[in-house]
């Protein structure tokens, strides 16, 4: 290599290397404090750590493959104005999810860090009616970001609503992004980037396969604080975002349809099984989020470390030193500082098992 690699282009090999998903990824990090410290540690070493057997071991041999490769994609993702996030600079509530991406490549002039997120999903094959509701419901949205997955159907059929009425939306693709699928969309994710996002977890050059597809679906389902089923017949994967949307803890709506057509079984279903409310109108769900109200300014902290503690440990009644370490990225050490410092200001207290609560 002609120069030393930065931490990012160890993240992307460390992430490149087969078997190594987001779990592992953190684990890895959080034990051995960087990206670089893997890739240099003593494969001895490395084996001892939970959850890498022999074919981990195996795969992390292939270091000097996966830097080769972490650099071809860097110096495209340079090249092509595409940014790489480290999961420490998700949106909070993308970092809450446990199988939250190592890495997430985005492309365009908006911001995954918007106060209000509703995701769109549904079938392929939208009707007239479904667009309807759809176009009625984003019109009258007030600075709601709309996500989606660019598919063709409900997802296109989003995207375009809210660039028709400039609402910021992103598209997170299954591909890499140094194309788009299906490629008779590149014009409206061209649109996109003027105001909002295209994101993928996979990063350029990668050979798209079916099972990305949903994988693609935790991460709509893991940036939107609601999920909004339109269309769907009984199975697919709309419903599948449904359901690690709840698994999540987000909030699910689905549109009613008529009894007697296909695509109205999905959001029939989920309403019956209780795991989505009906959605009835923009301002019944705008109320239910809470989103007619108006936003209190955030509290600055000293650093960016102790925000990130203190928004993750205001989602939980009481939360232990590990999770938190996992959660935030920070290495033990370092987080037990950060606590002290935070107990000293009676923002949080300790709790019996190296738990911690808000004060």
């Amino acid at each position: 290599m002609e120069s030393k690699p930065t931490d990012i282009l160890y993240k992307i090999a460390l992430s490149r290397l087969e078997g190594i998903g987001g779990v592992l990824f953190k684990i890895l990090i959080t034990r051995l404090g960087s990206a670089q410290e893997v890739f240099q540690t003593p494969l001895s070493k490395l084996s001892k750590i939970p959850g890498i057997g022999p074919q981990l071991s195996q795969s992390l041999r292939q270091k000097t493959d996966a830097l080769l490769e972490a650099e071809k994609i860097l110096k495209y993702c340079n090249k092509n104005r595409i940014t790489v996030l480290e999961p420490s600079e998700y949106p909070l509530l993308l970092k809450q999810i446990y199988d939250a991406p190592p890495l997430l490549y985005t492309k365009g002039l908006g911001s995954l860090q918007e106060h209000k997120t509703l995701a769109v999903v549904g079938t392929r094959k939208a009707s007239a009616y479904g667009k309807s509701i759809l176009n009625e419901l984003i019109e009258n949205l007030t600075d709601v970001q709309i996500i989606s997955g660019l598919a063709y159907g409900i997802d296109i059929a989003a995207h375009k609503a809210a660039l028709q009425h400039q609402k910021s939306t992103v598209a997170v693709l299954a591909n890499g992004l140094h194309t788009v699928y299906p490629s008779v969309h590149k014009k409206v994710a061209d649109q996109i980037q003027e105001n909002g996002l295209l994101v993928s977890e996979q990063p350029p050059f990668l050979p798209l396969h079916p099972n990305q597809f949903i994988a693609r679906n935790r991460i709509i389902a893991g940036l939107a604080q609601a999920v909004l089923i339109v269309e769907s017949k009984h199975k697919g994967g709309s419903m599948v975002t449904a359901e690690m949307a709840n698994h999540y803890n987000r909030e699910v709506f689905a549109v009613p349809g008529d009894l007697h057509k296909p695509l109205s079984e999905g959001p029939l279903q989920l309403i019956h099984d209780h795991k989505a409310q009906i959605y009835l109108h923009p301002k019944q769900l705008s109320e239910i989020m809470l989103w007619t109200q108006e936003v209190a300014p955030r509290p600055k902290w000293e650093n960016e470390s102790e925000r990130s503690l203190i928004e993750i440990i205001a989602n939980y009644r009481e939360i232990g030193i590990d999770e938190l370490s996992w959660r935030t990225e920070i290495p033990l050490n370092q987080l037990a500082s950060h606590l002290l410092e935070l107990e000293f200001k009676g923002v949080v207290k300790q709790l019996p098992g190296k738990k911690f609560s808000l004060a």
